[in-house]
């Protein structure tokens, strides 16, 4: 039995989830599963997340139709679902309960009494990642809901009978406001989600308001080189604790090298003493912060350092963060999530450690929303690279508003002097890789939407 207070499989029996496609919605599914509830879905297309999803037992229908939700007596849906969606519409009609999913991670989160939510702008699944590999050494084996998938858990949940519970906190449109965790992990604070946040200062405001909600005898852990995360900490009532590489951190890396494949080491301080060397197979400096977060988390839970080392020294990254798919012909294919201006210059950085010749980018942007308002950070991220390609804008949950295009970016960021061309389709894509790229070269492709089948295409694991 798990340790929760109020399970609750005692209240509701059938549950029908609006977008069960998506990644945060499909490991709750497994959890309300595990749970004995009989779970029901919908989404808008076939996915591999939604065919894993039917192999767990889980009917998924495609489309949204009234009729899906017979039988329910609970209806959850993704954020990205509008109160137009006809089967929270009709839910609504007979009186059923509607809650979002972060409403219904919050009240999971509650349920668990040693819950940790990890939250920030970027990084969020690799740190959970490396805290669920750390914490499984451990033997805490914790319940585990993750924005990716890890090969170490064999998806991206991890159901068990232990009292800690592990998930990513989203701020977008404040969904993590549903969380009150005991421990809390902010990574970093930047502008993003601006079609709903008006500016950096209510983006700050929401990652406070998350962290006074963690309990007064719970931890706030922050990344103490972010001059709003010291401001922050600063205003918390909880227990805190500062990682990050500058001196002022109670958790520092110090002696950072990196070999030849762009693989980062570092010695570890905590307070006045030494964890020990950490030797890391995922690259990037963003990546030794996020392991110090991972690292913070096991200081403050007395996990022996000798674990920590071992575990995340294990860790070989999560799906689609700085993933490498393949070789074709000399080319090594990296494939990556990033998809923030922040993310893309930290990814480029971390590749150009990686040997190569020439750097082909293929960037497919994420909504209109975060190109338009972020549109000047864009033209200006992608220095570090030789050849772009700009794909059409993944338009995910809104609507096309004619006010921006893919080829307007492209055709700025030309104008910088980087050799940059826009193209509509996946194929034309992968035409011009085959005839440009050669023999030493790295093809990485970039974003939050379904540009890793152009990595497919090219290296011949998808025909379309």
């Amino acid at each position: 039995m798990l340790y929760l207070s109020h399970p609750i499989g005692e209240h509701y029996k059938n549950a029908h989830m609006v977008g069960i496609g998506g990644i945060g919605m499909s490991g709750l599914a497994q959890w309300l599963q595990s749970q004995g509830l009989a779970v029901s879905g919908c989404d808008l297309s076939e996915s591999p997340i939604t065919e894993r999803v039917r192999r767990s037992g889980i009917p998924v229908e495609r489309g949204h139709h009234p009729d899906h939700i017979a039988g329910a007596d609970l209806v959850i849906h993704t954020l990205a679902a509008s109160d137009e969606n006809p089967e929270i519409k009709a839910a609504r009609d007979a009186g059923l309960p509607v809650i979002s999913r972060a409403q219904l991670l919050g009240h999971v989160m509650d349920e668990f009494p040693q819950s940790v939510a990890v939250a920030g702008t970027h990084g969020k699944t690799t740190t959970t990642a490396l805290i669920t590999m750390l914490m499984n050494a451990a033997g805490l084996m914790p319940t585990v809901l993750l924005g990716g998938m890890l090969d170490a858990i064999a998806g991206n949940a991890q159901i068990s009978d232990s009292p800690f519970f592990v998930a990513e906190a989203c701020e977008y449109r404040g969904s993590f406001l549903h969380m009150h965790p005991k421990t809390g992990i902010i990574l970093n604070i930047d502008g993003d989600h601006l079609d709903y946040y008006h500016g950096l200062t209510e983006v700050y405001q929401s990652f406070a308001q998350f962290a006074r909600q963690i309990p007064r005898d719970g931890l706030l852990i922050g990344w103490g080189d972010d001059p709003l995360i010291r401001r922050l900490v600063a205003e918390v009532r909880c227990r805190t604790l500062t990682f990050g590489l500058g001196a002022q951190n109670q958790v520092q890396a110090q002696a950072i090298t990196f070999n030849a494949e762009g693989m980062p080491s570092f010695s570890c301080r905590a307070g006045d003493s030494v964890i020990g060397s950490f030797h890391l197979n995922i690259p990037g400096r963003h990546n030794i912060t996020n392991t110090l977060a991972a690292i913070a988390l096991g200081y403050s839970l007395g996990i022996e350092p000798k674990l920590m080392q071992d575990s995340l020294a294990f860790f070989r990254g999560v799906r689609r963060r700085f993933e490498v798919v393949g070789r074709s012909n000399g080319i090594i294919v990296i494939d990556d999530y990033a998809h923030h201006p922040t993310e893309i210059q930290a990814t480029l950085q971390a590749i150009h450690r990686v040997p190569h010749k020439r750097i082909f980018c293929v960037f497919q942007p994420h909504t209109y929303s975060r190109t338009q308002i972020l549109f000047d950070d864009f033209v200006h991220a992608f220095g570090l690279i030789d050849q772009l390609v700009i794909l059409d804008i993944y338009a995910a949950r809104e609507m096309d508003p004619g006010t921006v295009h893919a080829r307007d970016l492209a055709s700025r960021i030309a104008r910088t002097g980087l050799s940059c061309v826009y193209l509509p389709t996946f194929g034309d894509a992968v035409s011009y890789l085959q005839q440009n790229c050669r023999s030493g070269d790295l093809l990485l492709t970039m974003g939050a939407g379904d540009v890793y089948r152009v990595a497919e295409q090219f290296l011949g694991k998808v025909v379309e």
